[in-house]
């Protein structure tokens, strides 16, 4: 079904939310190096990064039916439920270093923790989308297409999808 309305336009992309792996990866990066790539507590903070993305990535993963490309969660899918404090745990901790480093920013700097606070918060914004089933949102997994950049090694991250349906379904 879910695939039917991908197919027909039938979602509405703007209120999208997605959540995978990379990019729980890629916020951590971008705000360590934002807050000054400080070391102690944030590094091990920024190194938490790629566990927690293997876990989610590890958890909508079996929710890709084999060989597929998509997959549906359904109403009963709860299997963010255990992870979800933790990550919003993580996002906190982040965004707690983005606004200490806010206090001694210059317009530059600014702007990199900016772009890091709205990073964060999109991937608590997806994880809540993704844990609760909501009438008139679809709710999905997929895979990443395949970079033409990767390396070997990469691993090809299952996206979560959460988005409003209109009318048309």
């Amino acid at each position: 079904m879910t695939g039917d309305l991908l197919a027909t336009g039938a979602v509405r992309t703007p209120l999208t939310a997605r959540l995978m792996g990379g990019s729980i990866i890629s916020a951590a990066r971008h705000t360590w190096h934002a807050t000054g790539a400080p070391s102690g507590e944030a590094e091990r903070w920024h190194d938490a990064s790629e566990a927690i993305a293997i876990e989610i990535d590890d958890v909508l993963r079996l929710h890709l039916p084999n060989g597929a490309t998509r997959g549906r969660l359904g109403r009963d899918f709860t299997a963010l439920d255990d992870l979800r404090p933790f990550l919003e745990q993580w996002v906190d901790k982040g965004l707690s270093y983005v606004n200490a480093a806010l206090l001694d920013a210059n317009l530059v700097t600014r702007a990199e923790l900016q772009a890091s606070t709205e990073r964060l918060d999109a991937l608590r914004t997806a994880t809540r989308a993704l844990s609760q089933h909501r009438p008139g949102w679809a709710r999905w997994v997929e895979l990443q297409p395949e970079r033409p950049d990767a390396a070997p090694t990469d691993r090809p991250w299952v996206i979560g999808v959460a988005a409003p349906v209109s009318g048309r379904a």
